[in-house]
């Protein structure tokens, strides 16, 4: 009780997230495309960020969770 867990791309799954937020623990951490769960349709992440400007962002929401993407100097994914 509270605690927020924060996490690298090497212990981040959106399996794991779902599984500490039913547990009560909310978390949050970059991710990996390659991951089995990662959502399809955030996928291709270079593809979408030809010809768009720095700051960019698109999101899908898979109630407990929420899996962000940016464009900093590459695109970044972040899951909570």
């Amino acid at each position: 009780m509270g605690y927020h867990l924060y996490a690298d791309n090497f212990y981040t799954s959106v399996t794991l997230f779902k599984d500490l937020f039913a547990q009560g623990v909310p978390a949050t951490g970059t991710i990996l495309e390659s991951r089995r769960d990662f959502r399809a349709n955030l996928k291709n992440s270079k593809q979408w960020a030809k010809r768009k400007v720095r700051g960019t962002m698109q999101w899908d929401r898979d109630p407990p969770c929420l899996v962000l993407q940016w464009l900093d100097n590459k695109v970044v994914t972040n899951h909570h």
